[in-house]
């Protein structure tokens, strides 16, 4: 348990140096790397969401593409294949569960709104996860 502890934190480090290109995840709570042990919820606001989500669906979708494409053209270990899963579902999930816990203990109208624009999105996201040749 702890070894898959550890290969998180180790995929959350790569996965944080390219997101710290991006100037919105100075501004955006959403988008900072998890590196601390709970992310900023008092700072995360209904204005947050769509930018966050939208950027997190747009990386993870371009890094989705990128691992299809390397495995056809070359196999790779099962054990590379999943951390890799991992890392771009976490690229969604992450921000997403923030949004969700939010929107479960501190719901507001422009929350709801801004949860029900960039839910479809999502959904459609892990659709085409699952259903991907991978």
């Amino acid at each position: 348990m702890l070894s898959v502890a550890r290969r998180g934190l180790a995929h959350r480090g790569r996965m944080s140096l390219r997101m710290l290109s991006s100037s919105a995840a100075v501004t955006n709570p959403l988008l900072e790397p998890p590196t601390r042990l709970f992310p900023r919820f008092a700072d995360v606001q209904a204005d947050h969401v769509v930018p966050a989500m939208t950027e997190r669906l747009a990386l993870a979708r371009s890094d989705m593409r990128a691992l299809e494409e390397r495995l056809e053209a070359s196999p790779t270990s099962y054990r590379e294949l999943a951390d890799s899963l991992e890392r771009i579902g976490e690229l969604v999930g992450q921000p997403w569960g923030v949004i969700n816990h939010l929107k479960g203990v501190q719901d507001s109208d422009p929350l709801r709104e801004a949860h029900a624009k960039m839910q479809p999105e999502v959904v459609q996201f892990n659709t085409d996860i699952s259903q991907s040749a991978v």
